[in-house]
């Protein structure tokens, strides 16, 4: 396990990463956490692939901030943001249920490369 900071507030979030290849991010829904990637097969399924599991603003083992406009979505799109940029990843396919699907078709389609890893 993994944390890293979001610049814009300070939220830390947990994440893993795994495996070699093109980079996948896999984004949870409501209410559960990195973990159940896991347990439903996807990592092992994308071996081949660099996985990333992150664990969203107030879920799992990321940070909990008390207060609501710490969950605006640009808040957790800068999450992942901050995760790639911790990882040296520069691009990456997102795949989300749920509120993870929502942060993955709000994240930005493109933005400066970040170094390879």
């Amino acid at each position: 396990m993994s944390t890293t900071a979001n610049p814009a507030d300070g939220t830390e979030i947990s994440y893993d990463a795994s495996g070699d290849g093109p980079a996948v991010v896999l984004l949870h829904g409501s209410a559960l956490s990195k973990a159940i990637w896991r347990g439903l097969g996807y990592v092992k399924a994308l071996e081949g692939f660099t996985v990333v599991r992150i664990d969203l603003r107030g879920h799992g083992r990321s940070g909990k901030p008390d207060a609501s406009p710490a969950y605006r979505m640009e808040l957790h799109t800068a999450d992942v943001l901050a995760v790639l940029d911790a990882e040296g990843i520069g691009r990456a396919h997102l795949v989300g249920y749920s509120l993870g699907a929502r942060v993955a078709f709000s994240s930005p389609p493109r933005r400066p490369a970040a170094p390879r890893r």
